[in-house]
């Protein structure tokens, strides 16, 4: 019993370690705007902070770039950021997966699709329990094959 609590005082230290850590990760981006003067330079570390950490686009796009992120500035900060051509390759055509927002990016990552993203890079093939990791144009004819294959079954959607 002695071990089990041992174990559980170490697990709770551990997790106010970890949130101590996540709101110094927050952190980052206006300690980087303080370092970095050269727009350019800025664009690449916010780029960088949004596709590869888990730091709120809000925080990246108010420190680095000036910038709100939320609402309707929303799009104006992912044009600014970019899309990111990913090192995954489409099953179907070859090319490499872009992806516009970083749910997509994390979707592609884990090689599963959450249920409710709609520019997602996973396609479940209708019936069948296997998906492939498919281009945007890719997924287009996907998705026009699979409502045609419907369509002649008599089933909607």
């Amino acid at each position: 019993m002695q071990e089990l609590n041992s174990l559980l005082l170490k697990l709770g230290e551990m997790e106010g370690t970890v949130i101590a850590l996540k709101e110094q990760l927050r952190t980052v981006p206006y300690r980087l705007a303080k370092e970095i003067s050269d727009e350019g330079e800025r664009l690449e570390a916010a780029r960088y902070l949004y596709w590869y950490t888990d730091i709120p686009a809000s925080a990246i796009a108010e420190a680095l770039l000036n910038m709100k992120s939320k609402g309707n500035a929303a799009n104006g900060f992912l044009r600014r950021i970019g899309p990111l051509e990913t090192d995954v390759v489409c099953e179907r055509c070859g090319n490499p997966i872009v992806c516009e927002k970083r749910d997509e990016f994390r979707e592609l990552e884990r090689g599963t699709r959450s249920s409710g993203m709609l520019n997602s890079h996973i396609f479940q093939w209708d019936g069948e329990n296997r998906q492939q990791k498919l281009c945007t144009e890719c997924m287009e004819v996907s998705w026009k094959e699979q409502s045609a294959k419907r369509a002649t079954r008599g089933n909607n959607w």
